[in-house]
């Protein structure tokens, strides 16, 4: 079942606006604990980072700082839409998203590193302590919440607005307010958050996830940014690209 928005007599023609056009996707928003763990049959935001003993450490090549992990994403405890996404020799999986988060590049070609480990060598993982002056809290992800993600920065949203005869100051007010209350930023699937001079998925990819500062992911990217992680599905798995701009 979707989650609903509380919303006031005054937010409910707004929201209908959004139903009314299908301007909404289903999206997944994290139900965390704000704690530790070194489970590798977890998904995660922060904290420890897993890497096989062989393995060298998740150190930045352009500033020698060691990364964090942006998403751990446990592959057999997501929702199956996002399942989907992956080939399906990686269904029993672990895939560890790392990230500098002091060069904080955003759509270049080494971003957003990741590794994939297989369901056999899962049991030998071992774990890093993230960084001293580490960016990202450890937030531990035990559900996947479906809510319905709103498209409230496209061009056809905006062209709709405009044909609807609504105040688009008040409606983007709306969106802004809807977004922090409703279901987080940081989710994922559904509908990118995109901002200016940012408007288009890259070629071929799909949205994996979306990062911004809430109650369950800690870093800010600028001073009121938004991330976006996209990824080539199933049978072209294997390319990442990670971008964010502030609003």
């Amino acid at each position: 079942m979707l989650k609903e928005p509380a919303l006031s007599q005054e937010e409910r023609p707004f929201w209908n606006f959004f139903l009314q056009n299908n301007l909404w996707q289903t999206g997944y928003e994290p139900v965390c604990n704000l704690c530790e763990s070194t489970s590798p049959k977890v998904s995660k935001f922060g904290g420890y980072i897993p890497h096989l003993p062989q393995e060298p450490p998740h150190v930045c090549s352009e500033c020698d700082k060691k990364k964090e992990v942006l998403l751990q994403l446990y592959i057999p405890d997501a929702p199956q839409p996002v399942k989907e996404l992956f080939p399906d020799q990686l269904q029993k999986s672990l895939i560890v998203f790392t990230y500098c988060t002091e060069c904080m590049s955003s759509n270049e070609e080494n971003s957003i590193s990741y590794n994939v480990y297989s369901e056999e060598e899962i049991p030998s993982l071992v774990f890093d302590q993230p960084p001293e002056d580490y960016k990202i809290n450890s937030s531990v992800i035990t559900n996947w919440a479906p809510f319905r993600s709103i498209d409230g920065s496209t061009s056809k949203f905006y062209d709709l607005v405009n044909e609807a005869g609504l105040d688009d100051v008040q409606m983007e007010e709306f969106v802004r307010e809807l977004k922090n209350k409703y279901a987080g930023t940081t989710y994922l699937r559904g509908n990118a958050d995109f901002t200016e001079g940012e408007y288009d998925a890259p070629e071929g990819m799909v949205l994996l996830a979306s990062f911004e500062q809430d109650k369950n992911f800690s870093m800010m990217w600028g001073d009121a940014g938004v991330a976006h992680l996209w990824m080539k599905p199933r049978e072209a798995f294997g390319e990442f690209n990670l971008t964010w701009l502030c609003g």
